[in-house]
């Protein structure tokens, strides 16, 4: 399964557990980020993220993103929207990252945020002001286009 997403970056183990996160465009082709939780053993705390999260036992990556995004945003994403764009470990030590795109008609009001201490609708401009994923910057620039 992981042959459909390019590697971006060091490979990292082989054995690193694997997780799924979704790049989801409105129809402004902005990105819908994530806030993370800033406390203690929050991966990524206090800084902008995707939604996702680890994949399940006998799951894989696209079913685990589809579920992951509706658990925290509790919206349900149809699976033949989930675009792979690139795999990459989240961190030092830290999953296999499986990293989809997918655009939606989706505003605000949609949105029942279950995870993180918020959400927003980001511009490309916007996205390099503020405190993020490490992972987030290669992403966007070398992997995604902000043209719809």
């Amino acid at each position: 399964m992981t042959s459909h997403f390019p590697l971006m970056g060091p490979e990292g183990p082989a054995d690193a557990p694997w997780g799924a996160a979704v790049v989801i465009w409105d129809a402004h082709r902005r990105a819908l980020l994530q806030l993370r939780d800033a406390r203690p053993g929050v991966v990524h705390g206090g800084r902008w993220a995707l939604f996702g999260g680890g994949v399940e036992a006998g799951e894989d990556p696209h079913h685990a993103a589809q579920r992951e995004v509706e658990e925290e945003l509790g919206i349900t994403l149809p699976l033949p929207a989930l675009k792979p764009v690139v795999q990459t470990i989240s961190r030092p030590g830290g999953a296999r990252l499986h990293i989809f795109e997918c655009q939606i008609q989706i505003t605000p009001l949609q949105i029942r945020l279950s995870e993180g201490a918020g959400f927003g609708f980001f511009t490309h401009a916007q996205l390099t002001a503020l405190p993020q994923a490490p992972y987030l910057k290669s992403l966007f620039d070398d992997y995604l286009s902000w043209d719809a």
